[in-house]
């Protein structure tokens, strides 16, 4: 999503990761050790590494997620409610709620 800073009139990119920990087939996926890190410190490491995204967000359902995005200097994070934390929630639905909660501290 490109906005305009109200600081200045340069575009803004805002790069959202989605991160449910309750996988069906795979519980905490995001947080297991993988290649030296975890895929969601994997991911956050290639999205800051981008120099694409201006801002980057985490959603997620999970307090430890949130802390993990904070240990990686994320200060965007955001618990979803729990009605967006099923296996039923669509990424549209969840980008949606992030972007309504984004417009309000922003």
């Amino acid at each position: 999503m490109q906005k305009t800073s109200s600081s200045t009139s340069e575009p803004v990119l805002l790069g959202l990761i989605l991160a449910r920990s309750g996988s069906v087939r795979t519980p905490n996926k995001n947080v297991r050790p993988f290649a030296n890190t975890t895929l969601l410190g994997n991911t956050i490491e290639q999205a800051k590494a981008s120099h694409l995204i201006d801002r980057l967000g985490v959603s997620t359902d999970a307090v430890s997620y949130l802390e993990m995005a904070s240990s990686y200097g994320l200060n965007e994070t955001y618990r979803r409610p729990a009605n967006l934390a099923g296996s039923e929630a669509t990424s549209i639905s969840c980008i949606l709620d992030y972007l309504n909660w984004h417009s309000q501290i922003n």
